[in-house]
This record gives structure tokens, sequence and C-alpha cells, in this order.
């Protein structure tokens, strides 16, 4: 949760929601699932 931890605030602020995924930023504002899936198997 980004907006409970300060250095996530500040790394992410504005982008939320962001995903990401064994540290990869996979997607901010709109998220495309087809690419989260994919980071996610792979």
């Amino acid at each position: 949760d980004v907006d409970t931890d300060p250095d996530l605030v500040d790394r992410y602020g504005e982008l939320v929601p962001v995903v990401t995924v064994d540290g990869v930023q996979q997607g901010y504002w709109q998220i495309d699932a087809g690419r989260v899936r994919r980071a996610l198997a792979g």
C-alpha cells in the first residue's frame, strides 16, 4: 500500500495506482491486465 509507506509515497506519489512485479514497474494509472499477467507468469 503506497499510501501507508513514506518511502513509497516519495517514489510513486502521483503515479498511484502503480503495479510492480519483482521491483519492475508494470504500469500506473490505467493498468494493462495482460502486461501484469505476463510479468507474473514470467
